[in-house]
């Protein structure tokens, strides 16, 4: 689904004669955003959060187990796009090393719990519309304790590396974020996951916002 946008015009004549929209000087439509970036989606019921436990979680060496981990499961009928995660920091598990976060993924993990992922503890994703008719349940699964077949494959860094440091030496809290505006998308039948190119050891609150767009693709 596109970016829903409100058009710049049309401006309005007498006897309600209208003109078309306006245009920039290269031919695109000038376009103002409508009640906020993500509202279209969310009203209509495709946005979702994806929120570990408020205590955190670990990040650690990506590998089989217990990563942040959106499965998207085979013939769900939806593709899922992370568009915002949030980090917000709780602690150091003892001396946080120096490395990346990244996005990994694991690619034909099937629908059916049992092979090829054998545990898979959920955490039910929130609808960002909190109420009323377009509200539905997500076609993700979503967990933060779980055992993959293999360690998934690295997609890309996050635009955050951490710097070597102690627990104790923290002065202040801190939240990371990164927009990800529809760069990566998650098909059915593979997973999105969060962990660190190391064993960077920080313990993070972790959000994901996501869309999860019907296939195929509607307005």
């Amino acid at each position: 689904m596109s970016l829903v946008k409100k058009p710049v015009g049309p401006a309005i004549r007498g006897d309600g004669e209208q003109e078309p929209p306006r245009l920039s000087d290269e031919g695109a439509s000038a376009v103002g955003e409508y009640c906020g970036k993500y509202y279209e989606l969310c009203a209509r019921g495709n946005l979702f959060i994806y929120t570990t436990a408020a205590a955190g979680i670990v990040l650690t060496t990506v590998a089989a187990t217990n990563q942040f981990t959106v499965w998207n499961p085979a013939g769900s009928g939806y593709n899922f796009v992370p568009l915002v995660v949030k980090f917000g920091w709780n602690a150091g598990a003892g001396n946080v090393i120096a490395g990346q976060i990244a996005y990994y993924s694991s690619a034909n993990v099937g629908s059916a719990l049992g092979l090829p992922i054998s545990v898979f503890t959920a955490i039910a994703p929130v609808p960002a519309y909190l109420s009323g008719p377009c509200r539905r349940v997500s076609a993700m699964r979503f967990s933060t304790t779980n055992t993959l077949p293999a360690a998934p494959i690295l997609l890309r860094p996050s635009k955050f590396s951490l710097w070597q440091g102690r627990d104790a030496s923290t002065l202040a809290p801190f939240v990371m974020v990164e927009n990800l505006d529809g760069s990566i998308v998650i098909t059915p039948g593979n997973t999105f996951v969060i962990a660190g190119s190391g064993a960077i050891i920080p313990n993070f609150t972790i959000s994901v916002i996501g869309a999860e767009i019907p296939i195929p693709l509607e307005a």
